[in-house]
């Protein structure tokens, strides 16, 4: 190795850049909300939350995203819509899922929504398997067309 691959193995883990490239946050925003709505469906479909609660919990939560604005909306939530939403925090594998910045930036939005209705937790995340996250109903998801 380097000496400089040295020295960066050397450093605390908490100092080391996730990439070397900065975030764009209007670009990065804009690429969460995109791969969000593209597999709106299969994500309302997966989750362990009633579809309609999470819908509005997930509309909440990407109006945050790209406004970092939160409609008041999310006041009259069931404590189930932030299990929902911290589910899909939870969930979001980089770089499958989406670029790391863009990941950050709708995780935080999944979680400032979800602190405003409940301080519920989603499920733990399975250890003995992932079947959570298997690729398979995402596959089903059409691009968004653009007109």
């Amino acid at each position: 190795l380097s000496t400089s691959h040295t020295k960066s193995f050397n450093r605390p883990w908490g100092k080391l850049p996730d990439v070397s490239y900065p975030p764009s946050p209007e670009i990065d925003a804009k690429t969460a909300a995109y791969r969000v709505l593209k597999h709106w469906d299969t994500l309302l479909e997966v989750n362990p939350v009633q579809r309609e609660v999470l819908d509005v919990a997930l509309r909440c939560a990407l109006s945050h995203l790209l406004s970092r604005k939160i409609p008041n909306e999310v006041s009259t939530l069931p404590d189930e819509a932030a299990i929902g939403l911290r589910y899909l925090r939870d969930r979001i594998s980089v770089p499958r899922d989406m670029p790391i910045h863009a990941a950050k930036m709708l995780r935080e939005s999944l979680e400032a929504t979800a602190a405003l209705i409940s301080t519920a937790q989603g499920p733990k995340i399975p250890t003995k398997d992932r079947k959570d996250q298997s690729v398979i109903p995402f596959r089903r998801s059409k691009l968004l067309e653009h007109r």
